[in-house]
């Protein structure tokens, strides 16, 4: 056997050697890819935000250009393209004006009245916790728990407790981060129409850049990728945005039903909390429960646990199923582990697209799996 016949038979073991020292380097440096990833986001975070907009008009937008391409009138038809991104763009921008001329002084009565409670928050919290304390059974368990719960109450009341400097200090900061995302926002807004109108144009440059390294065939294999990610993406944002929009308004009904001062504001955490699978209903529910229950008063506080509690049942056996149904094809278990594994690394955003994400891993392993057997993958050729 020839010295490149060797080369050639036993290239794969040196390939394999070079990956698992890139895979070994990149994992032992992890949180440094990270920090790197972030402060590439942090720079582009404009152009990201005008992408996932874009990408959630993307569906409205061909719609719209689907009508406009039956149109009798030669000038429609021929400006379809244009016409579609304009009306689907301005529609948008008119929902969100109007939605954000309505919740803004709604929700800035609601955080001014609750920042204004806090001082009083503590107090009765602290009222409570001496009062409990009292108790002899009561105390017994405390004394078995004292110091996590002395530590996470103590943490609590100082967390909240009004302290002028401290005060004014995260105000400022808060403040800074504020402007700093709303003009990326603003940016977003202005950059997301762009990327409609050139979306055919940038794909076509990515194809070529794409081109300069691996063969059409390959090119068509990414397609088929894309599109089928896309589709898994869509149907789960789209169907839980449905379904958390419904979940936001019956909050919404049922809060101001009961008197809640905090209606709205409880309303939209319940309704935001509620796109993330499995715990969303425990970390927007919990936290308004016990607001309730410590600001205004614990039958209140009871009465709108039991209400959230009934809610999310709704949603978890009635109306989930009905929008979303078995869109994934994923079990609990994998939504659990999507959501602690991809969350401890990108946050909240991570707990919301970690689910997804491992129904497209689950999607490329049945798929290598279906090659290995049946060697053969079915890829449809560019539409």
């Amino acid at each position: 056997m020839s010295t490149s016949e060797m080369f050639k038979k036993y290239s794969w073991i040196l390939l394999l050697g070079i990956a698992f020292i890139v895979f070994y380097k990149v994992f032992d440096s992890l949180y440094l890819v990270l920090d790197f990833v972030k402060t590439v986001a942090s720079v582009l975070k404009s152009f990201i935000i005008g992408g996932v907009v874009a990408y959630l008009l993307y569906p409205i937008c061909l719609f719209f250009e689907a009508k406009l391409g039956k149109s009798k009138l030669p000038f429609v038809r021929k400006k379809k393209l244009s016409l579609s991104v304009s009306i689907t763009y301005f529609s948008f921008l008119l929902i969100l004006i109007i939605s954000l001329v309505y919740l803004i002084p709604v929700l800035a009565a609601n955080l001014t009245d609750f920042v204004t409670k806090l001082p009083e928050l503590a107090n009765n919290i602290e009222k409570y916790y001496l009062s409990v304390s009292q108790n002899k059974d009561i105390l017994y368990l405390l004394d078995y728990f004292s110091e996590s719960i002395s530590t996470l109450l103590t943490n609590t009341i100082s967390s909240i407790s009004f302290d002028p400097m401290s005060y004014i200090k995260y105000t400022i900061t808060s403040g800074y981060n504020v402007i700093s995302l709303l003009l990326s926002i603003l940016m977003g807004l202005v950059i997301c129409p762009y990327i409609l109108f050139d979306r055919k144009h940038l794909l076509a440059y990515v194809d070529k850049f794409a081109r300069l390294f691996i063969s059409q065939k390959s090119v068509d294999f990414i397609h088929y990728y894309a599109r089928k990610i896309h589709e898994i993406f869509s149907k789960f944002i789209v169907g839980k945005a449905i379904d958390s929009l419904i979940i936001g308004a019956i909050a919404l009904i049922g809060f101001t039903l009961m008197g809640n001062r905090f209606a709205v504001l409880f309303a939209l955490i319940v309704g935001v909390t509620n796109m993330i699978p499995y715990f969303g209903p425990f970390i927007g529910g919990i936290p308004v429960t016990i607001i309730t229950f410590f600001a205004i008063s614990p039958m209140a506080g009871v009465w709108c646990g039991l209400f959230i509690f009934a809610l999310q049942q709704f949603d978890g056996l009635l109306l989930g199923p009905a929008i979303l149904g078995d869109s994934l094809g994923i079990s609990a278990f994998w939504i659990i582990f999507a959501i602690t594994f991809f969350g401890h690394f990108l946050g909240v955003i991570g707990m919301f697209i970690g689910v997804p994400l491992i129904a497209v891993l689950r999607m490329i392993i049945n798929d290598i799996y279906d090659y290995k057997t049946n060697k053969k993958i079915k890829v449809n050729q560019r539409e």
